[in-house]
């Protein structure tokens, strides 16, 4: 059911300066059109984005990919775990909070969720 755990996603108060941060701490920038940009290393991804929220784990979000989002949330309700969605382009996302309050993010991914190491290298 679960592939992997993928990336995180950081409410942030000022996106440029984050992606600036972690562009210093060594991570690559993924180019990308829009108000939250992306870092990785290799291919685990930082999602920032703009959210009003407090400092801390409340902006949070850890992000796990799955076979397929509809037989998730099955298993989730069969569990008695309340779930909400969230539009992701053209699919939808499940997002669960766990018992201290994090948000835990579920998506669909096909194929593999993670190419190579090799893949993700920089280009000279």
């Amino acid at each position: 059911m679960i592939k992997a755990v993928s990336a995180l996603r950081l409410a942030v108060a000022d996106v440029e300066r984050s992606l600036n941060f972690y562009k210093q701490l060594g991570f690559q920038e993924i180019p990308g059109d829009g108000p939250a940009r992306e870092v990785r290393s290799n291919w685990f991804r930082i999602r920032l984005e703009k959210r009003e929220s407090e400092r801390g784990s409340t902006g949070l979000r850890v992000c796990i990919s799955v076979d397929d989002v509809d037989d998730y949330a099955k298993h989730l309700k069969s569990k008695r775990i309340r779930i909400s969605r969230e539009a992701a382009g053209k699919s939808e996302e499940l997002v669960i909070a766990d018992p201290d309050g994090y948000s835990l993010l579920f998506f669909a991914t096909k194929g593999i969720a993670q190419k190579g190491e090799a893949s993700h290298r920089p280009r000279s």
